[in-house]
């Protein structure tokens, strides 16, 4: 897990950003590694760490582990800014797509053909979950 996370200080800008990949680890706690699904354990509130938890399916390789962190780290930037009333499906949304971001941005300096194929799966993902959450939330 420590490689990953080293992992995202290599990329270090996303084409339209202008932040660093790994920005927004300083509103995580710690990391935590269980059975559960990847998800954010809020903080106290506002200007407050998170506890990112990464699930099984997404240890399944180097790439997963960092596009994991990275993701569920935006999520802590939210709930550090805006509290738990900046948990909801459009910043969820939001997120994801930032995650795309990040996601061609590794895409355009890998030469790693392992990592290419990874990356292709990530972004399916991403796409998916995309598709899932505006669905069932009706936005």
């Amino acid at each position: 897990m420590r490689h990953s996370l080293d992992r995202l200080g290599e990329l270090k800008m996303c084409p339209d950003c202008s932040q660093t990949a790994d920005v927004h680890l300083k509103h995580v706690c710690y990391v935590a590694v269980d059975e559960h699904d990847s998800q954010v354990f809020p903080g106290k509130g506002k200007g407050h760490c998170s506890v990112v938890n990464v699930g099984p399916r997404d240890r399944r390789n180097p790439v997963a582990r960092a596009v994991t962190a990275f993701h569920e780290s935006l999520h802590t930037r939210d709930l550090a800014q805006g509290g738990i009333e900046a948990a909801t499906p459009e910043n969820e949304v939001k997120c994801h797509y930032e995650t795309i971001e990040f996601i061609k941005a590794w895409q355009e300096i890998s030469k790693d053909e392992n990592e290419q194929k990874w990356l292709s799966e990530e972004l399916e993902d991403e796409y998916a979950s995309i598709e899932s959450i505006r669905a069932s939330e009706g936005i």
